[in-house]
């Protein structure tokens, strides 16, 4: 679950960071309907012995400042 949603928040949609108006965000959402949940809830599934695979797409997630805004948002 954890690889779903960080592959979710790792999209080139949100390469740029948080949308500029309710409307661009209400229509992201609309075409990504598990975006909401992926943004609150991926570190809930992180358990222990996380493999080194999803290790590094955590860090590449935690390391891309623009999709953590967007994912914030």
């Amino acid at each position: 679950i954890t690889r779903t949603c960080l592959t979710i928040l790792l999209y080139d949609e949100f390469d740029s960071g948080p949308c500029e108006t309710y409307s661009a965000a209400k229509t992201l959402y609309e075409n990504c309907p598990m975006l909401l949940y992926a943004a609150e809830y991926w570190h809930h599934h992180l358990g222990e012995g996380v493999s080194k695979d999803l290790n590094n797409l955590v860090i590449k997630f935690l390391h891309n400042s623009d999709k953590l805004r967007a994912a914030a948002q």
